[in-house]
């Protein structure tokens, strides 16, 4: 093998080995800006893209049982928040963008029993998880998702009326720099020659 299908075999490795990543800041949803008891979909704008959420903005739940700053001390589950309806017992968020990592804090009746299911862009289902009850009233999600998804499906099986998401942050998929495509470009290019010459 001569210097330059050497060199070409560098490339080649190092552009699959060590492509750099542009990640954006986390994109955290608090509700706030949403109308109080209007029903979806609410769309939220971030500089990757839309957030868009489905059933109801509220600030209470549970037929008005469970109201803002009555949980608690108040001081996590507060203001507006993202919750299921008798009507609608499943919440979905949509994204314009892919999504590798997804947090929430909430809240549930006891005994609620839910189901949490991510989608890919080709609405294939690659994540899914269910729980028998909630045995205590909060509700703590979080997950690093590979491949990354851009629906986010949150089913209760009680009565509806039975979740509440208060805070919720995302993370868009990094992407490629450019520089890193000019680098798998050239090792592409260079990889037939080495190839037809090595085999």
């Amino acid at each position: 093998m001569n210097l330059k299908q050497k060199f070409l075999l560098f490339v080649l490795v190092l552009s699959f080995s060590f492509i750099p990543r542009i990640s954006e800041s986390s994109i955290f949803v608090d509700f706030e800006s949403f109308g109080i008891g209007t029903d979806g979909p609410h769309v939220f704008a971030t500089p990757s893209g839309n957030l868009t959420f489905d059933s109801r903005v509220d600030n209470t739940f549970n037929g008005g049982s469970i109201a803002d700053h009555t949980i608690g001390d108040g001081s996590n589950f507060m203001g507006r928040f993202w919750k299921n309806t008798t009507t609608t017992k499943t919440m979905v968020m949509t994204s314009d963008f892919d999504i590798d990592y997804i947090s929430l804090f909430g809240y549930g009746l006891p005994q609620t029993n839910y189901t949490v299911e991510l989608f890919d862009r080709n609405d294939s289902s690659v994540f899914f998880f269910s729980s028998s009850s909630l045995t205590e009233n909060w509700l703590f999600f979080e997950g690093t998702a590979s491949p990354s998804f851009t629906k986010f499906v949150l089913t209760s099986f009680g009565n509806g009326d039975d979740l509440a998401v208060d805070d919720l942050t995302v993370n868009p998929a990094a992407v490629p720099e450019p520089l890193s495509l000019v680098l798998l470009g050239s090792g592409l290019i260079g990889s037939p020659f080495l190839r037809r010459k090595l085999f």
